[in-house]
């Protein structure tokens, strides 16, 4: 007897199974395989009586249809793929079966594929091994994998639009699954000995979506969309080899985009996972429709990480690539629970998103000035104009090209500056008639828009600049990531730069709520690229692309960026205060800033002329410099009164600044320096970059001088002792601010016109909310 089952969730089909309505029925058939099934049933989930000993199960998912024997239980995983438990089973048939195409074997099918380009579905490409391809029948025990695959007939070897329609996995199993699980990665890899499942609550996920207005966004179809992503996708864990038969060529047939050539490149890939993860956030999608787009999500998601995590294997940044893999690996790890892995993803795992863009800093610039270096920035590398290298606005410059280090093989300098080093003369690079760094060139052709006053020549030592200047705590680019600095290109046209679709991962990451400060440079920089005007000198190119002519990303980034990840803003200081206690004493009475409500950050500034303050109660004292000067801040708990009442231990005069700062981050999102003179010192917060509040305070006795705060700085309150102020017994306090959003700030001077004494000062540091 022959029983049928038809299983799945649909991809590529649209069909959606579930076992509670599975109907069995009986009907007699004459024949023993899968034509003879198919005839009499169709793909219909009825049994098929038979004269046999043996007891067949049928399967049917993604086109693909199977007998398998020996199946003791059977199921389907959450996403619709099968899993079955068997006493001693055997793989006996399969749809459509192994055939050849030109001669060469198709339709295979293999049995626990493991990481890596080898290959036994299809001898069309170099990476075929025919000891994979499994001759039936298969025998299969408990944690075995197979996976089917199905040909595309119109491709010739090695197209990188794919050349197989589809795939299909079945587990097998020791015992049932539990309920909403996920099944297991298909590419296995050394050490492997069990499955590892993930429960994945599918429906609460997809009940707690947003439904955001599709009505100004210009979004694919459901049917459009699922006729690339419903494609079961093994090959995404399997190998991240991204030329010959690699990726492109394995991938599902036009998994990616239409309109992108090759379709399966990462850019067109990154296209159809986008168009996907915007459908969850949107309205013009229903519950189910929903629950199948992140059923596949995830199931790339998981193929990709699991495997990838076993087999401790990292991908490398690398053009336009992998870009499309971190949205549904975040997602699946926030999906199943697993987030605290996200912390270590850039280091676990890599992807484009998260190597290639990365903050400027100090070292960064240095390095950023002409240079001999093999491994130093390759555009500020020096050239000599060789002899016969100018022709009117042509100019030839050598190039460098060993690998890893030196000029970036794909060198776009257009729209550059040339600039000879003896004299600063300069042009602008208009066009490179030769083209790129190919590997094999020693020189290469840009021409100029015009000759300096004295024209170049050859002899003449050039490097190339860029339009823009480096600024510490921005965020660029570069195509191997900041670690490989010699392949950096400083303009908005270098290579790759424009080939990256990360508007869709960033709203999506940002609905996640997937906040780790590894993702701070990615989501720094697409919000600078998509701005439009950054850098103002030469502005990068956005990250918003199209689906099958459809622009949803830049629609979708228009309409609903500002409620997914509103824009961040700096603190704010709402109001401050001052006050002087001008008759030496131990009770000082201190003003407070108005409107203080419950949650307000409050910050307390002491600067006494010979001696320190009691840390008045509900506040904590943050910095101090010597005894006279001290940092104090607390949350607002709503009932502080216009005034607070300080007491000190000996009596002294004393001056204090208070401030009440809204759009900050608590306080843990407060660090400071303190210095014993005029100069404000450096700081450099643990945050990073972001829209930081930086304070300077400034202190001395005597009251009798003149102090300008540091350049760049608005002055925001000082408190000064009025009487006796050319006694050491009196103190004046300064407090300057600066918006600015970089790594690290060094106020500079103080500038005092008179006798200074003992002069104290503090930095600090506010992160915005």
């Amino acid at each position: 007897m022959r029983l049928g089952f038809t299983g799945g969730g649909g991809q590529g089909t649209g069909l959606n199974l579930t076992l509670s309505n599975l109907t069995l029925g009986v009907a007699a058939v004459e024949g023993d395989d899968v034509a003879d099934w198919e005839s009499s049933n169709g793909t219909s989930p009825f049994t098929d009586v038979l004269q046999s000993e043996v007891l067949h199960w049928y399967f049917e998912y993604g086109g693909i249809h199977y007998f398998v024997e020996g199946v003791t239980d059977y199921g389907q995983y959450v996403d619709g793929t099968t899993w079955v438990t068997v006493t001693s089973g055997t793989l006996s048939e399969y749809s459509p079966a192994k055939t050849t195409n030109g001669g060469d074997n198709v339709n295979g099918v293999m049995l626990n594929p493991q990481r890596g380009i080898a290959q036994g579905w299809d001898e069309r490409l170099d990476s075929y091994s025919s000891g994979l391809n499994e001759s039936l029948p298969v025998t299969i025990v408990v944690d075995d994998i197979l996976i089917f695959s199905s040909h595309e007939a119109d491709i010739s070897a090695g197209n990188r639009d794919g050349v197989t329609d589809e795939y299909t996995p079945l587990f097998v199993v020791s015992s049932a699954p539990a309920s909403n699980s996920m099944p297991p990665a298909v590419a296995g890899w050394s050490g492997r000995s069990t499955f590892t499942e993930h429960v994945f609550d599918v429906d609460t996920v997809v009940a707690a979506l947003p439904a955001y207005s599709a009505t100004s966004v210009d979004n694919p179809t459901f049917t459009e969309l699922m006729d690339h992503l419903d494609k079961y996708n093994p090959i995404v864990g399997m190998t991240h080899q991204a030329s010959g038969d690699g990726y492109e060529v394995l991938f599902p047939h036009l998994f990616g985009d239409n309109t992108g050539t090759p379709h399966n490149y990462g850019q067109y890939v990154a296209r159809t996972i986008g168009a996907g993860m915007m459908a969850l956030l949107l309205d013009a999608y229903t519950t189910p429709q929903k629950r199948e787009i992140a059923l596949r999500i995830c199931q790339i998601g998981l193929n990709a990480y699991d495997s990838l995590i076993g087999d401790s294997a990292t991908i490398g940044a690398d053009g336009g690539h992998h870009q499309y893999l971190l949205g549904p690996i975040c997602a699946y790890l926030t999906w199943t629970g697993q987030t605290a892995a996200l912390a270590t993803l850039k280091d676990d795992i890599g992807t484009n998103c998260l190597e290639q863009p990365f903050q400027i800093d100090a070292s960064f610039i240095a390095a950023a000035v002409p240079h001999d270096s093999a491994t130093g920035p390759c555009t500020w590398r020096r050239r000599t104009i060789p002899a016969g290298g100018v022709t009117g606005l042509d100019i030839t410059f050598p190039v460098f090209y060993n690998g890893t280090n030196s000029d970036n093989f794909r060198l776009r300098i257009i729209g550059m500056k040339i600039v000879r080093e003896s004299d600063s003369a300069e042009a602008t690079i208009t066009a490179m008639p030769n083209g790129f760094v190919t590997k094999e060139e020693t020189n290469l052709v840009a021409t100029i828009d015009a000759q300096p006053g004295t024209d170049f020549a050859a002899g003449d030592v050039i490097y190339f600049e860029s339009l823009y200047s480096l600024v510490d705590g921005n965020y660029d680019w570069g195509v191997r990531t900041v670690s490989r600095p010699s392949w950096y290109v400083p303009n908005s046209g270098a290579d790759y730069r424009g080939t990256n679709f990360w508007t869709p991962p960033y709203l999506f990451l940002q609905h996640l709520g997937v906040s780790d400060s590894d993702f701070d440079a990615f989501y720094g920089y697409v919000e600078a690229a998509n701005s439009g005007s950054f850098p103002a000198e030469d502005p990068f190119p956005n990250h918003h692309d199209t689906f099958n002519s459809d622009a949803f990303a830049e629609t979708m980034w228009d309409e609903h960026k500002e409620t997914i990840a509103p824009t961040a803003s700096f603190p704010v200081i709402e109001s401050f205060a001052s006050s002087v206690t001008e008759t030496a004493s131990t009770s000082h009475t201190v003003n407070m800033p108005s409107g203080i409500t419950s949650g307000d950050f409050l910050v307390m500034c002491y600067r006494g002329a010979i001696d320190n303050i009691n840390t008045p109660s509900g506040w904590s004292a943050f910095a101090h410099v010597g005894n006279t000067m001290l940092l104090l801040y607390k949350v607002a708990t709503g009932s502080e009164g216009a005034t607070l009442a300080v007491t000190s231990p000996g009596t002294t005069k004393a001056t204090f600044v208070t401030m009440r700062v809204s759009n900050q981050s608590g306080l843990s999102g407060v660090e400071k320096n303190e210095s014993s003179d005029e100069n404000g010192p450096l700081l450099t917060p643990s945050w990073g970059s972001k829209k930081t509040l930086w304070l300077s305070f400034y202190s001395c006795r005597r009251s009798d001088q003149t102090i300008t705060i540091p350049s760049g700085y608005t002055f925001v309150d000082d408190a000064v002792n009025v009487s006796t102020p050319t006694s050491g017994n009196s103190c004046q306090l300064v407090v300057g601010q600066l918006e600015n959003e970089a790594t690290s700030e060094n106020p500079g001077v103080h500038t005092i016109v008179g006798t200074i004494s003992n002069d104290r000062t503090f930095t600090i540091g506010i992160e915005p909310a």
